[in-house]
């Protein structure tokens, strides 16, 4: 049931996140974007069910994501620690990550970041000590083609600051962050082409486990 509905201008996808948070009034705050769904009926209760079993309600809680592609495939996302992938990116997509309403009520958005305020989040409330919990499965199916897709430079430019300016990361270890993002958003980009094997998927989300493999026909068509 929508309680509250707003249309209005704003400045960016940040600043429209930080209107809704203004006007949440839940314990949780989850964001969805166009083009995404919960992955099935039971998602938000699976997200509950993983709650009441914490001794304490953590600050976040990071699921899994099935990443919808253009050419029909689908690959399962599984939410990474976020002490040991934080580094690179968020432990979690975003339409996965629900936080803490007082956390996020605490410490908005960034909105001079354009396309990875999400990041921006993940990483500052890494540094503050924030508690997570994680649900090994699927509870939203993305759509690969989003904003970060359309802006790849900008993309890098943003991360590459994060990692400087708010994990303090060096030059070496930003550089091969940058080389690994390059090579997941064209693998992304090219199974959004209908141009590539199931195996890319990998690069693409890592420990990965496929779903919904293009047909022998399909693949024969796109080798020529």
């Amino acid at each position: 049931r929508i309680s509250k509905f707003v249309s209005e201008k704003d400045k960016g996808i940040y600043d429209a996140m930080n209107k809704g948070i203004a006007l949440s009034s839940g314990r949780f705050i989850l964001f969805m974007n166009a083009g995404d769904v919960f992955s099935g009926f039971l998602a938000l209760e699976s997200v509950a069910r993983n709650l009441a079993e914490q001794p304490e309600l953590p600050d976040v809680v990071f699921g899994g994501a099935t990443l919808q592609f253009r050419n029909g495939s689908s690959w399962y996302r599984e939410p990474r620690k976020i002490e040991e992938y934080v580094w690179h990116g968020v432990p979690a997509n975003h339409q996965a990550t629900y936080y803490s309403a007082g956390r996020l009520k605490a410490h908005l958005y960034d909105t001079n970041f354009r396309i990875c305020g999400d990041y921006w989040m993940a990483a500052s409330l890494f540094k503050q000590g924030v508690s997570a919990t994680y649900l090994q499965t699927s509870v939203v199916d993305f759509e690969v083609n989003g904003v970060s897709y359309h802006h790849p430079v900008r993309l890098l430019l943003e991360c590459n600051v994060i990692q400087r300016d708010v994990l303090g990361l060096g030059r070496a270890t930003r550089a091969r962050s940058a080389m690994k993002r390059a090579i997941a958003m064209a693998v992304g980009a090219a199974l959004s082409q209908k141009v590539t094997y199931w195996v890319c998927g990998r690069l693409l989300t890592g420990k990965t486990r496929c779903w919904n493999r293009p047909s022998e026909t399909s693949a024969a068509e796109h080798s020529r």
